[in-house]
Order: C-alpha cells, then sequence, then structure tokens
C-alpha cells in the first residue's frame, strides 16, 4: 500500500513539474512593435498577470511592426520562439501596426480552444471597447479591455468539445458493430462444425450385390452303437449327422 501511494505521489510531482515551466515560459508582454511606455508596458504586464490568476490560463499579448502586407507575425512563430506547442494552455493576442494602420488576432491554445468558443472569441475582438481604441491607436485600452473579456468568457463554463469526445460516438458505434459482427461469425462456425453431415449415397453412389456365401465354422459327428438280437439274421444301420451342409456322420452295424 505504501509502495502504491509513493509511486501515485511521484506520478503527481512529476506532472505539477512539467507544467510549471510551460507556465513559466509564457511571456506576459512581448513589444517588439515599440507601440508601449514603460509606464505602459507595467500596466499591460499587471493586466496579464491578473487574467492569468483569474483563470489558471497562460495570457500573452505581442505587438509587432510591419514592413508590408508580406511581413507579418503568427502564433506559430510565437510558439517555435518561446518552446510552446499547440497543446499548452495559451490565449495570445497579437497586434500588428502598419503604415500607422493597427491590426489585431487572436489566438487559442490547449483549454483555451475549447474553454473559449469561436463565438465568444468573435464576440471579444468585435467589442467596442476593444475594437474601438485599437484601431484608432490606443492599445493599451483595447488590450487591457480584451483581456478582462477573454478571462471572463474562459471562465464562463461554456466548453467547446474536444475533437476526441466529438468522435467518442462515432467510435462507440463502429465498435459495437465490429463487436456484434464478430459473436454472429463465432456463432455461425461453431454451429457449421457441430452440424452432422448427410451425404445423399443414393444420387452419388451405387451398390450392386454381385455374390453371397455362408461359411460354417465347425462341425461335429455323432455315432450310435445297435446292438443286435440272439438268433436273429438279419442287421441293420444307422446314421447321424452334424449341422453342416457340406459334411456329415455315418454309423455302420453288422455286415451285409
Amino acid at each position: 500500500m505504501k509502495r502504491c501511494l509513493t509511486v501515485i505521489l511521484c506520478v503527481l510531482l512529476l506532472a505539477a513539474g512539467a507544467a510549471l515551466p510551460s507556465a513559466a515560459s509564457v511571456p506576459e508582454v512581448v513589444d517588439s512593435g515599440g507601440l508601449f511606455t514603460a509606464e505602459e508596458l507595467s500596466a499591460l504586464r499587471a493586466a496579464v498577470h491578473e487574467a492569468a490568476a483569474a483563470t489558471g490560463c497562460g495570457f500573452s499579448v505581442v505587438t509587432y511592426r510591419s514592413t508590408g502586407a508580406y511581413d507579418s507575425y503568427i502564433g506559430e512563430q510565437y510558439l517555435r520562439e518561446y518552446g510552446l506547442s499547440d497543446t499548452d494552455d495559451l490565449v495570445l493576442l497579437i497586434i500588428t501596426e502598419e503604415n500607422d494602420q493597427y491590426y489585431y488576432d487572436l489566438y487559442l491554445y490547449g483549454k483555451g480552444s475549447r474553454r473559449i468558443t469561436q463565438a465568444e472569441a468573435n464576440a471579444v475582438l468585435d467589442a467596442g471597447s476593444v475594437y474601438g481604441p485599437i484601431k484608432s491607436g490606443r492599445v493599451l485600452d483595447g488590450a487591457s479591455s480584451f483581456l478582462s473579456l477573454a478571462a471572463a468568457e474562459y471562465n464562463n463554463r461554456t466548453y467547446e468539445r474536444s475533437p476526441y469526445l466529438k468522435a467518442l460516438p462515432a467510435a462507440l458505434l463502429i465498435a459495437l458493430v465490429i463487436g456484434v459482427a464478430a459473436c454472429i461469425l463465432v456463432k455461425v462456425s461453431y454451429s457449421t462444425k457441430r452440424r452432422s453431415v448427410d451425404y445423399p449415397l443414393d444420387h452419388f453412389a451405387k451398390l450392386e450385390l454381385t455374390g453371397q456365401s455362408d461359411q460354417f465354422t465347425g462341425s461335429f459327428v455323432t455315432q450310435r452303437v445297435i446292438s443286435h438280437e440272439s438268433g436273429r439274421t438279419g442287421g441293420g444301420h444307422g446314421h447321424g449327422s452334424g449341422g453342416s451342409r457340406h459334411g456329415g456322420g455315418s454309423g455302420h452295424a453288422g455286415g451285409r
């Protein structure tokens, strides 16, 4: 019992240890575009930290200054740069400035993609407190409002079903069909092996009797002595036979 508890505790500690580096490696704010002052950066980091603490999910805001239509920064680049994967729990907002125009994109990973549905994400991005400030250059106000709204949607207990759970009903149905088919095949196979063979000899074989004989395995002979009375001039004889067709016995009495 103690050994089992020790193993369980070790597994839990390893799982917790594996999760901590991922959460710690998520930067709160990456101002590559140089859109914030030092004071604004401090305020935005506080807002990111508050959203992460309220949800237990990683939040990050990235800014990028683009030089043209073909110059962009996307979520996959962010994951590669910071050693993350699309299974890590993350809500990522990327704000891009191009020729004094501001654009923003939302990336959801891990639990973030399930706890914030597509409809909820669109509602957050289109909210007046997010769209208006960012598009007008008041990026700090728009990003702060985004963090507050995204955290609220994350915690509203509306879940996007996992793709594995979506496929579960179909998988169960397929497994049920396969199981029933296997049972039927086994039953049919077993019944076939136990069935008696009924071969129609009168259709596929012909028997013609061409000879007959009887054989007896033994025979015996009996003898009887006939006594002669005195003074008689005649004689007699007798015979007996055994139970065989092919042989028999005879007895002779006196002369003739």
